[in-house]
């Protein structure tokens, strides 16, 4: 008896002991971290503990990740990470797990920066509103959308009249899935009485950006248009694809 002790704590060792200097770069690439759009150019540290420089998701630069293991998801044969991230596009922290399904993100708080995200027309990029997002989850990260929830806020409104001199309330708004695309749809109003409808969608390396003011107001559409909106019969739209896989 005490000899198989002996052997399963030598075992145990061994396992502690190469997963410590297991570089966490080896680690992502098996657990399909790149396959789910993941991409780094420097990676410091260990499976349990690291840092990624030079981070990006779908060709869209993130900054510098700092990675601590969660062992407990170890228990369902994936890798879960808790994440925290700074760049100029991006702040905020999440958890993430990989596996061979993918990778699946959840409670994730964090803020995004209009104008440093990659192939948003100068238009929009200029306005430098931010996106906030609470208790967002997504999954599989990176794929055909299965599932995601969350809740997303903006002050795009605020900005883009602060020198109109009309009113607003913040654009507000939830993340969801529908047909394998990743859906973000944010409403609000100009003035309590311009309805605002904002809505983004995901799926396979394309972003699609539509955005609708319902006012057929002269004064106002000479401020839009010069920011990309087009007038239509039920008042100005903006719209924007963007390819996402490095065009």
């Amino acid at each position: 008896m005490k000899r198989i002790l002996l052997i399963l704590a030598f075992c145990v060792t061994l396992i502690g002991t190469f997963l410590a200097y297991m570089p966490l770069a080896f680690a992502l690439d098996q657990a399909g971290a790149r396959q789910a759009g993941l991409s780094w150019l420097q990676a410091e540290g260990n499976i349990f503990s690291a840092r990624l420089s030079g981070v990006s998701v779908q060709s869209q630069s993130i900054g510098t990740v700092e990675a601590r293991l969660r062992p407990q998801a170890l228990l369902t044969g994936k890798l879960g990470y808790t994440l925290t991230w700074t760049g100029r596009a991006s702040q905020g922290n999440a958890l993430i797990s990989l596996g061979f399904g993918g990778a699946a993100l959840s409670n994730m708080q964090g803020v995004v920066q209009l104008e440093h995200i990659r192939g948003l027309a100068s238009e929009v990029r200029n306005i430098r509103a931010r996106v906030n997002m609470q208790d967002v989850a997504i999954n599989p990260l990176g794929g055909a959308c299965k599932t995601a929830s969350g809740q997303v806020t903006s002050d795009v409104l605020e900005r883009l009249v602060v020198d109109y001199g009309l009113a607003s309330t913040p654009l507000r708004g939830t993340i969801d899935c529908d047909n394998e695309t990743l859906n973000l749809i944010m409403n609000g109003s100009l003035d309590n009485q311009y309805g605002i409808n904002v809505i983004l969608q995901y799926q396979a390396d394309r972003l699609d950006v539509n955005m609708t003011i319902a006012s057929r107001d002269d004064v106002l559409g000479a401020f839009l248009t010069p920011l990309g909106f087009e007038a239509t019969q039920g008042g100005y739209r903006y719209r924007q694809s963007i390819d996402l896989a490095g065009g």
